[in-house]
């Protein structure tokens, strides 16, 4: 494959601030090989010791674990949907990816996780440069078949097997130069987290320079890549490994009781015990519902109660499953629950419903297994009162025990359920009415049904201005909750009405030769009354102020000097009233 490497503006070089630009053939898809920083001068353990990684980065917390990390476009270090590892992992998409220098003169060993959501036409997922910004060795896979082809510098080979979309793979990497014609690159790749025995893709007269630098992260759209738990070492790294669990004791129960807090450890090397998840299975679920299993701790220390459903007897392996969001590790014991030769008293509280505000209604129950003679009584309590808010509240039981015979028994008891419904709550405005051109009345209206003297109050509002022209608005009600009392009840709203009415003048007679208007206003405003002969030139001739009824009244004792003569009233300049 023919590389064209340019060094001019849309170029990255990482340690000097400079962006090479490749050009690849257009059906292959760069696969991402991650491999890490492996500083010089690091020191490691010798052959049959244990590994010493550097850098171990499961990008936990904020931000990256290791430092030098550059970060280009936007991917993102602390992505927490369907991770790989943990509870953060590496999230890369379209142009964005992570860089760091990477000095390896003669080898390199990496292992980590890779799931690819999306495949892009072309996508640069990670390429290694030498010390003078040629790429020196890279990993590929065509998105048509998903065969993957390792390249040590100008020599390649493809794996016998494909790689998936939307499949979480463990991968080890195994680099070394050589002498420029025996240099080695080995791809191993598994889906369990096992190291297969033989590589899936291997070059072994590889030609590449010395690694100096990493480029992690695709540069061009339509890949979407995520990655986490990254190691680097300079020895050979085997299986991923798994969380464990420690041992937990078989349990022998009587019929009708529960185990303790039963303690476990559960770990994983290098991976923080608060992030791995547990969760407990039941072979048995009618004897242990696995909703009876009841998991608690934190940390590595963790806890598990086993509940066996009541008046139930028999044997159920408990299976406790730890994970760490790919790898998964199990441990079990065997539940046993002895019968009971005592006969069954089953107690049952019943189930009632009221409404928000209403007094608890009268709670009942009943008796199941009561032997002749025994006088044992139930009762029935709940902690709700008429205040308590909407939801659900037990109903718990109290035996009666005068004789002294429940040791005679084995009891079972089942509480009831209080369910409080919302009440109904109605708000009404009341319907108003005024003149056109004065301003609003008062706005009021009703609230019906609260309870528990709840500090819910309304306002009520409407859009009609003194401007608004004639015919209805709608007054529309607010509610006030300083509380938070409403979810307590189911709200109604009765929307109200305001009328604008015409105002104005309405009736002329003529008394003794003046001219007496009479009309309607909005109480207590003025009015300016004009005149005209000819429905064009208006005059001032006066004022009146309507009265506290609305009843505007005016003589005009000039209309001995007109043949003829128009009126209106105007409430304010520049509004007719007619």
């Amino acid at each position: 494959m023919i590389i064209q490497r340019m060094c001019r503006r849309e170029s990255y070089c990482l340690q000097r601030g400079r962006r090479p630009r490749f050009f690849w053939p257009r059906n292959w898809l760069i696969l991402f090989v991650l491999t890490l920083l492996l500083l010089p001068g690091a020191s490691f353990s010798a052959i049959g010791q244990e590994n010493v990684y550097f850098p171990n980065e499961g990008f936990e917390g904020p931000g990256f674990e290791n430092s030098g990390w550059i970060k280009h476009g936007a991917p993102n270090e602390d992505y927490t949907d369907a991770v790989l590892h943990g509870a953060q992992s590496l999230y890369c998409s379209n142009a964005a990816f992570i860089s760091h220098s990477f000095q390896m003169t003669d080898r390199f060993n990496v292992y980590f996780r890779v799931r690819w959501n999306a495949w892009g036409d072309f996508n640069n997922v990670i390429f290694w440069y030498d010390s003078a910004f040629i790429i020196t060795a890279r990993i590929t896979v065509n998105p048509l078949n998903g065969i993957v082809t390792l390249h040590h510098g100008s020599v390649t080979a493809q794996s016998t097997a494909p790689v998936r979309l939307n499949t979480t793979y463990h991968m080890w990497v195994e680099w070394t130069k050589g002498i420029g014609i025996d240099g080695t690159l080995l791809l191993y790749f598994s889906t369990d987290g096992k190291k297969p025995a033989l590589p899936n893709a291997s070059i072994i007269t590889g030609n590449g320079r010395a690694i100096d630098s990493i480029n992690i992260g695709p540069t061009t759209p339509g890949q979407r890549v995520v990655y986490d738990r990254i190691l680097a070492s300079d020895l050979p790294i085997g299986d991923s490994p798994a969380p464990t669990i420690s041992g937990i004791p078989d349990q022998i129960l009587a019929q009708n009781t529960f185990s303790a807090a039963v303690p476990f450890v559960v770990t994983e090397f290098d991976t923080a015990a608060e992030t791995l998840a547990v969760s407990g299975f039941s072979s048995n679920p009618a004897l242990v519902p696995n909703e009876n299993i009841f998991l608690g701790g934190s940390g590595s220390n963790r806890t598990v109660m086993v509940v066996p459903a009541a008046s139930q007897s028999g044997t159920a392996l408990i299976s406790i499953v730890v994970s760490d969001g790919s790898l998964t590790g199990t441990n079990s014991f065997l539940t046993t629950v002895t019968p009971s030769s005592k006969p069954i008293l089953t107690v049952t509280a019943n189930s009632a419903t009221r409404a928000y505000g209403a007094a608890n209604p009268e709670l009942t129950g009943s008796i199941a297994g009561l032997q002749d003679g025994d006088d044992i009584t139930a009762s029935y309590a709940t902690s709700a009162n008429e205040s308590s808010s909407v939801g659900n509240y037990p109903i718990r039981v109290a035996l009666n025990d005068p004789g002294a015979r429940l040791s005679n028994y084995t009891v079972t008891t089942n509480e009831g359920t209080l369910t409080i419904s919302p009440s109904p709550l109605a708000i009404t405005a009341d319907n108003q009415a005024r003149l056109y051109g004065a301003p609003n009345p008062p706005l009021t209206g009703s609230i019906g049904g609260l309870q528990n003297s709840d500090n819910i109050s309304c306002s009520y509002t409407t859009v009609a201005a003194a401007s608004s022209p004639i015919g209805t608005y709608e007054i529309s009600a607010t509610l006030n909750d300083p509380d938070a009392k409403l979810p307590n009840y189911d709200v109604t709203v009765h929307a109200g009405t305001l009328s604008v009415l015409p105002a104005g003048l309405r009736t002329i007679q003529i008394v003794e030769s003046n001219a007496r208007l009479s009309g309607t206003g909005a109480p207590g405003v003025s009015y300016a009354i004009q005149a005209t002969t000819d429905l064009v030139d208006w005059q001032n001739i006066g004022t009146a102020t309507a009265n506290t009824n609305g009843v505007l009244e005016f003589e005009d004792r000039d209309i001995p000097n007109f043949n003829i003569r128009f009126y209106r009233a105007i409430a304010s300049p520049g509004l007719l009233i007619r």
